[in-house]
């Protein structure tokens, strides 16, 4: 099976790996790439809790805003994103969703830890993207959060997608990127992976061709779920 990879460089190698277990071929095509947004790179002070929801928002973040904003602790919304900080960076993270790597969840580990966090500076560094769902969450039990908007994805492939069998995508921008490039009836016969919910309800507004959605959100998941 040939799977048409479209994520960012580091989640299509994730995805790569485990598409090797089941003899897949990957065909690694990332139809976006990392944009700083244009004066965000400043002085925001240093952080008691810093709140990372993916591994590009943690490598971004220490390339270009830790050197002026340094914090204490962080919480990640998964393993793969902890892994990012910890084993790229050094730095430990120091709250984790024990399931359901979410938003939504870290957000609820986040609550019943509230002690941890009251009265304390939080950032949440994102793209501008990024859904205000963890936000609205915290803010509901009382906890100041600062948002910083400072990348944004942009479509960096062009021309003709390669044959493919099946096609995973790994984000609501990427599925954009890709329906930019090719009609929704190209999809007959082919097989569909979705990361998680949020992809999935735009991946409706652009096809009506079946799909799967990953068991957890993350790009191994994405791919098992093809062969299930």
């Amino acid at each position: 099976m040939r799977v048409l990879l479209t994520g960012f460089p580091d989640t299509n190698k994730k995805a790569k790996k485990t598409l090797e277990h089941y003899s897949g071929v990957a065909l690694d095509f990332p139809l976006q790439k990392m944009k700083i947004i244009d004066g965000s790179i400043k002085l925001l002070g240093k952080s008691d809790w810093v709140i990372f929801t993916s591994p590009a928002a943690v490598r971004l973040y220490m390339q270009h805003l830790y050197p002026l904003n340094h914090f204490i602790k962080a919480a990640c919304v998964g393993p793969a994103t902890a892994g990012a900080l910890e084993e790229d960076y050094g730095r430990a993270c120091s709250l984790v969703p024990a399931k359901n790597y979410s938003a939504k969840a870290l957000a609820e580990e986040i609550i019943n830890n509230l002690s941890l966090f009251r009265a304390k500076k939080i950032l949440f560094p994102c793209s501008r993207l990024a859904k205000d769902d963890l936000m609205r969450e915290l803010s509901e039990v009382g906890l100041d959060v600062t948002r910083h908007n400072f990348y944004e994805p942009e479509q960096s492939q062009a021309g003709v997608l390669p044959h493919f069998d099946a096609v995973c995508f790994f984000s609501s921008s990427a599925v954009e990127a890709y329906f930019s490039l090719s009609d929704p009836a190209d999809l007959a016969l082919k097989k569909v992976s979705l990361i998680g919910e949020s992809t999935a309800i735009t991946f409706r507004q652009y096809s009506n061709a079946d799909f799967l959605v990953a068991n957890q959100p993350s790009a191994e998941e994405a791919v098992k779920v093809l062969f299930s």
